[in-house]
């Protein structure tokens, strides 16, 4: 057997230690799976795995084979490497599109599993200014649009999408402004106000929440911004403005002169990973391994998205303080920061008094 991907495939098998786990990381059905490894056991002439009532295990020449097929396959990629290189071929890449703020809950462990995954393929990052970021990624300037709340993507030809969880509002304010001392925030409490938003067309659901202002309350101006962060910072302090962002904790702390409150209200905005539909074979790749990180149920999230819910969560003083529901979220949740409402009774497995709690 001289094929390296599927040496991976049997490595993949020792790990999991079942052929239906491991087919399913790598999305093809067990009886496939098992017709290959059969192939692969009578070509090398002997047993790889031992089966059993309580699932596979390695046998002596089996678990000979993948120490050493690890040394062996390892320098043949890299002998792979240097003969390209040599012959002037390029590296396979794929280019990820990131803004100047963005923050990777996901990211980074996607990354990491495909690196594991095709350590020959290179991961090229390119940063855009948010207003400039649909038309790139429309354009072909990058294939993946990671982490982001590319909705619009959706209506755009060709183009698919791959939520990883709904994303709540925050509000930002002059710590001068009255609205500062609200530990969340409402409509009622922004009407009279100046709030700042990106122009239409630029994030669905924002649009979908600028209707219903619009619509439904006259009494709050909305303002069309830039991504300016400096225009943001003055237009909050001179028109004593409020500017609405999705809730991330990257923005909890933009400016020491703004005060960050989660909103109340029902609207939310997915963040997720968009591509090209007619993307290369290495891209699909990518995005096989991105669903099966997004989809693993012990992945803990680094950051919890402030999404009122209806019925609190223990340790929750508030109904309108709320993580992103995730089996086995409750009551310390499974994530290592949640925004909360700074109720009476909130103390329960939180570190402060603040809007934003610290799991003990």
């Amino acid at each position: 057997m001289s094929n390296p991907q599927m040496f991976k495939r049997l490595q993949i098998i020792a790990a999991n230690g079942s052929f239906a786990k491991a087919a399913e990381v790598l999305f093809i059905t067990r009886s496939a799976l098992v017709q290959q490894i059969k192939a692969v056991e009578e070509d090398l002439g002997f047993t790889i795995f031992e089966r059993s009532p309580k699932g596979i295990s390695l046998t002596a020449e089996g678990k000979l084979f993948l120490e050493e097929g690890n040394r062996i396959f390892a320098e043949y990629e890299r002998l792979l490497k240097t003969c390209r290189h040599n012959a002037g071929q390029k590296p396979k890449t794929i280019t990820i599109g990131i803004t100047p703020f963005m923050e990777s809950a996901v990211l980074p462990a996607i990354c990491r599993e495909f690196n594991s995954c095709f350590p020959d393929v290179v991961l090229k990052f390119k940063v855009f200014m948010p207003e400039d970021y649909r038309q790139a990624f429309v354009s072909g300037k990058f294939d993946i649009a990671a982490e982001y709340m590319f909705e619009f993507c959706n209506t755009v030809p060709d183009t698919g999408f791959i939520p990883m969880f709904p994303c709540g509002y925050c509000v930002f304010v002059h710590k001068d402004n009255p609205l500062s001392a609200l530990s969340t925030i409402g409509f009622k409490d922004l009407r009279g106000t100046v709030l700042l938003m990106f122009r239409r067309g630029f994030v669905k659901s924002m649009d979908r929440l600028r209707d219903y202002l619009e619509t439904k309350e006259p009494e709050i101006t909305v303002s069309d911004t830039n991504y300016a962060v400096n225009e943001l910072f003055i237009r909050c302090e001179l028109e004593n403005a409020a500017f609405i962002i999705y809730n991330c904790t990257n923005f909890e702390n933009p400016h020491e002169n703004l005060v960050h409150i989660c909103t109340d209200w029902d609207f939310t905005v997915d963040r997720g990973i968009c591509y090209h539909k007619n993307c290369n074979a290495t891209v699909k790749d990518f995005l096989h391994i991105a669903e099966r990180v997004i989809n693993d149920p012990d992945r803990k999230v680094d950051n919890c998205c402030c999404i009122k819910r209806p019925v609190n969560a223990p340790g929750h003083g508030s109904d309108t303080c709320c993580c992103t529901a995730k089996p086995g979220n409750e009551p310390d949740h499974g994530s290592d920061t949640c925004c909360c409402t700074n109720e009476p009774g909130n103390e329960s497995g939180h570190k402060s008094e603040a809007c934003c709690c610290v799991k003990e």
